[in-house]
């Protein structure tokens, strides 16, 4: 039932999630994260945009970020900051159409395995800034803006770009795990909550507002114990499952599955996300054990990684870069650049932050 191929890579992914080095990768990532919504909430005049600028510029900055935890794993982690406007998109919200805001960071992780794509998740992450109402408690607000795109992180109707690198575009992307777009909260005195759109709009339900204590206590009140396999496989089942599931290879398979074909897209701070994140918890599945899962998202994620890479071989401001985002044809997406010493004078714009995982022989 199970390829020697899939045996080898559950067992290594599963170790490397759990080895001493991989957890203190996860928790650098956690503090890079920390110390930058920390001054930007101190700052109140800081935009979330230049968090973001900083956040990469610190990625790219810090050596611990491209390791080898022995000579078969290497992670990298690195990011790019595309200068000079978001990306806007038109809709249709309720029959009324509607231009907002994609995002303002993608979020990918891809796992090679002995040189191919294995695993690959990205989430599209619009960051907000919590407020300290009048009784002291961190509160998240949206206003009518925010609540559109909420909708539109959420349930993804056909959008077209209107204003952006992917100017033109139109796409109609399926979001099959809730976590294809999330909503990034910072939170005094300086930490994140992460959380599907998918899931927030349901909490919110017809409210405006909700406290940081209010989304941690709907999300851990809606935990359970999860069947030993939740994805959208045939056999995975009643008395068959039950059966199947006292096979080693199954075990490591739906171990797997728990993580890369069924998000769990809610982080209550950023070591919390930084670790899901790297684990393969967090973000709509492109690439799972090999083939490709939902393409509608794996080709947006293509045009946009292969749009940044026109960007940073046209523009002199990335000519300093070591190396250069690539789209790889053979598999649909591409890596992000190595992206040092960005210039600070723009505005606006928005980041894309991926961390490669090589797991060889």
């Amino acid at each position: 039932m199970f390829s020697n191929r899939f045996i080898d890579f559950a067992r290594k992914y599963i170790l490397l999630t759990n080895d001493k080095a991989f957890i203190e990768y996860s928790k650098t990532l956690g503090a890079i994260l920390e110390t930058h919504i920390s001054q930007n909430l101190h700052n109140r005049e800081e935009r979330i945009v230049k968090t973001v600028e900083r956040i990469i510029n610190d990625i790219n900055r810090e050596p611990k970020m491209e390791v080898a935890l022995n000579n078969a794993i290497r992670i990298s982690t690195r990011g790019i900051f595309i200068h000079g406007g978001t990306i806007q998109v038109e809709f249709e919200y309720f029959d009324k159409p509607r231009v907002r805001e994609l995002g303002d960071l993608i979020f990918v992780l891809t796992v090679n395995f002995h040189h191919r794509k294995y695993l690959e998740k990205f989430t599209v992450t619009q960051l907000k800034k919590g407020q300290e109402d009048k009784y002291g408690a961190n509160r998240l607000s949206l206003e009518s803006a925010g609540k559109e795109q909420m909708y539109l992180l959420s349930r993804f109707p056909r959008f077209k770009v209107t204003r952006g690198i992917l100017n033109k575009k139109e796409y109609l992307l399926q979001n099959y795990s809730g976590c294809l777009g999330s909503i990034g909260v910072f939170f005094k005195p300086g930490d994140m909550l992460i959380i599907s759109a998918k899931t927030l709009e349901g909490i919110l339900g017809g409210r405006s507002s909700i406290t940081q204590r209010q989304l941690t206590v709907s999300m851990t009140a809606s935990k359970f114990v999860a069947r030993p396999c939740c994805c959208r496989i045939l056999f995975c089942s009643g008395e068959i499952e039950e059966a199947l599931w006292k096979s080693e290879p199954l075990r490591l398979f739906c171990s797997l599955c728990q993580s890369i074909a069924c998000s769990d897209c809610f982080a209550g701070n950023v070591y919390e996300f930084s670790w899901k994140f790297l684990g393969g918890f967090i973000g709509e599945p492109t690439f799972v054990f090999g083939s490709k899962f939902n393409t509608s998202a794996l080709g947006f994620l293509n045009d946009l990684l292969t749009a940044a890479n026109q960007i940073v071989q046209k523009s002199p401001r990335h000519q300093h870069q070591d190396r250069i985002l690539m789209a790889n044809t053979q598999s649909g997406s591409g890596y992000v650049a190595d992206h040092k010493n960005v210039s600070n004078h723009d505005e606006r714009g928005f980041g894309i932050i991926q961390t490669t995982i090589e797991v060889e022989e």
